[in-house]
């Protein structure tokens, strides 16, 4: 059985598939489900993966998406990256964990460079910015498109992203021996070291902040008329530059410098 999810179910291109769904009739082993953002806020987490845990999609159709007209484009054009960039992270990661055969992410005509030549395509998405009247919103979906090839394409558990692909494709290969998978879970295995060994290096040079140290920093700078500096990734090379040109030129009398890593803090 077939078990598809349509976030953004109730909206323009929702509304046309579900139209489209039931005029020609849906299959025998189809499961279909529309949702809003009356069932689910997918901007949060913790609701999302409840709706995949409810529903348990084989398949998905992504379009939910918080959009504006052109004058709530130009004032909320952080917002709308912002918002739209947690909701697109929570689908396709999600889906990536409920081990979702297919995800189709629906983008935008604004997503295209606001100078470019005609006719376009999709391999010219990223050739240059988009118009800044919906800079945002366009980099936001974007970004589907870079989180797809970044982190899910390739995957043997699942198949995230926006091309259509023949799910009998997807099938694994039961037929090779035992020599083929003892090799492979070497090789998986070697790979794994070497990425946590890649990551416990870029932890070394990745600087956080704890919001208690955070608050203290605000309540120095209401006290003092200092300029308060506060370096995140303060033990990696840059801010090791930086520390070394303080400490030869000498800081004002006017600052006061403050170094972390991660040792103060996890900022994710």
């Amino acid at each position: 059985m077939k078990v598809i999810l349509v976030t953004g179910g109730t909206g323009l291109v929702g509304y046309g598939i579900k139209a489209a769904m039931e005029k020609e009739g849906k299959r025998e082993d189809e499961e279909w489900h529309f949702v809003s953002s009356k069932d689910a806020d997918l901007q949060d987490r913790a609701t999302a993966e409840a709706l995949f845990e409810k529903i348990r999609p084989t398949h998905v159709i992504h379009l939910a998406a918080m959009v504006g007209g052109l004058f709530r484009n130009l004032k909320f054009n952080l917002d709308l990256f912002r918002i739209n960039s947690q909701i697109n992270d929570n689908v396709l990661s999600i889906s990536h964990k409920y081990q979702v055969k297919k995800v189709i992410s629906c983008l935008s005509t604004c997503i295209f460079p606001d100078k470019t030549t005609y006719p376009i395509d999709e391999t010219m998405v990223h050739n240059g910015p988009p118009h800044e009247s919906s800079f945002g919103y366009s980099y936001s979906k974007r970004m589907i498109d870079v989180q797809n090839k970044s982190n899910y394409n390739g995957d043997d558990e699942c198949d995230d992203g926006e091309d259509e692909r023949d799910d009998d494709n997807n099938d694994n290969d039961d037929d090779s021996d035992d020599d083929d998978d003892s090799d492979d879970d070497k090789d998986d295995e070697e790979e794994e070291e070497k990425h946590e060994q890649r990551a416990e290096e870029e932890e070394e040079s990745l600087a956080f902040i704890k919001m208690p140290y955070l608050y203290k920093l605000i309540n120095r700078r209401e006290m003092t008329d200092k300029k308060v500096i506060l370096v995140t990734g303060g033990t990696g090379m840059v801010a090791h530059g930086i520390r070394a040109a303080i400490e030869t030129e000498g800081h004002r009398e006017d600052e006061e410098w403050s170094f972390v890593s991660s040792k103060d803090a996890d900022l994710q």
